[in-house]
């Protein structure tokens, strides 16, 4: 099947889901402005998306110049499928984990606030872990290697070990098992490593939508339950 790329099509794209981004993150900041202080301390949820948002935008036209990386295209969708349900397969390997090392109880936010939370941070995530240091990597690499296909994977390669190294080195709470924290070291880079191996073979719409997936299991369906079953 002919993949759709139409640069008007794919800007529409990006437009549509930056609004529904920004409209979910006012909304819950309208209704508890404390929610987004985990991660965002005293600055305003509305105005850092909204600049990550116009940031993201400039990084994706540069990331498509330089190596093809497309904001969105049609086409493949029982590949896209497949490639998706990793998400949920880590989630359950991640739960599994949770019920023999027991990490913290305050770990997760609860609904319905989790369904706004979620959507936005891992937007902030998108563009902080991935599209940025992507964009710098791959410029620099790319003057490094004479092979284009070095550089991008090896860009792939060392950005994918970035949120990984952030989560180990900010840690729990509370103190969980060596062998749990040295898990989640590599099981968050499965994700990230996946994650932008699916922006690569497909685009933008369909690595976002993999966190997404994998939030929807992990932080709100087992983060509601494990209260239930752990505590």
């Amino acid at each position: 099947m002919q993949r759709f790329s139409h640069p008007r099509f794919e800007q529409a794209t990006y437009l549509t889901i930056s609004f529904l981004i920004l409209t979910l993150t006012g909304v819950l900041y309208s209704w508890d402005s404390t929610a987004f202080q985990r991660f965002l301390g005293p600055l305003n949820p509305f105005l850092v998306l909204f600049s990550l948002s116009t940031l993201g935008y400039a990084l994706l036209l540069s990331l498509r110049r330089q190596a093809g990386f497309m904001i969105y295209r049609s086409g493949n969708t029982v590949s896209r499928l497949k490639e998706l349900s990793i998400a949920i397969l880590l989630a359950i390997m991640i739960a599994f984990v949770d019920l023999l090392a027991v990490f913290p109880a305050d770990m997760n936010v609860l609904l319905p606030e989790a369904l706004f939370y979620y959507s936005s941070f891992g937007y902030v995530v998108e563009v902080l872990f991935h599209l940025a240091p992507l964009w710098i990597i791959l410029s620099v690499s790319r003057r490094l290697f004479k092979q284009k296909d070095w550089a991008i994977w090896g860009s792939i390669l060392f950005v994918s070990l970035l949120e990984p190294i952030f989560q180990v080195a900010v840690g729990f709470s509370n103190p969980v098992p060596l062998w749990a924290s040295a898990y989640v070291g590599i099981h968050i880079f499965l994700i990230n490593f996946q994650q932008i191996r699916i922006f690569k073979k497909f685009d933008f719409v369909s690595m976002y939508a993999f966190r997404l997936v994998y939030y929807l299991f992990w932080h709100i369906i087992w983060g509601n339950l494990r209260l239930d079953i752990l505590f």
